[in-house]
């Protein structure tokens, strides 16, 4: 996968930084924290939820934390790992502007939702 099919998610400089052959989502599996909250938005002042969370892969070097903006339809099955964790492009977004991203576990089905935005507020690679 290129780098360009997440042109559009601010903050990306910051997951390559840390991963530079970064490619998939998939690679986490394990949501560390999660906060939810209903926040204004600052050019059209309505209520609209906001999640970050944050992720670690399988064998604990990479770590990121997402803020995703205009959430919609969450659903959360549990604190249980993920397993096929992935961002993609609503393709229904031309019908639906605020909806321009699915989150989604494609294999567990552990959570899933839509959002307006992206960003990647930090991402680190540990020592293993």
């Amino acid at each position: 996968m290129e780098k360009e099919k997440y042109a559009e998610i601010r903050g990306m400089e910051k997951m390559y930084a840390a991963e530079p052959e970064f490619s998939f989502w998939g690679i986490f599996h394990h949501i560390m924290f999660l906060q939810a909250e209903i926040v204004q938005n600052k050019a059209t002042s309505e209520l609209e939820k906001s999640v970050i969370l944050e992720l670690e892969n399988m064998d604990h070097t990479i770590r990121t934390k997402l803020l995703f903006e205009g959430v919609s339809l969450f659903y959360m099955a549990g604190l249980e790992a993920v397993d096929g964790f992935d961002i993609d492009d609503n393709p229904d977004y031309e019908f639906d502007p605020e909806k321009r991203y699915m989150v989604i576990d494609y294999a567990n089905n552990a959570i899933s939702f839509y959002c307006r935005e992206i960003e990647v507020l930090e991402a680190e690679k540990r020592a293993v």
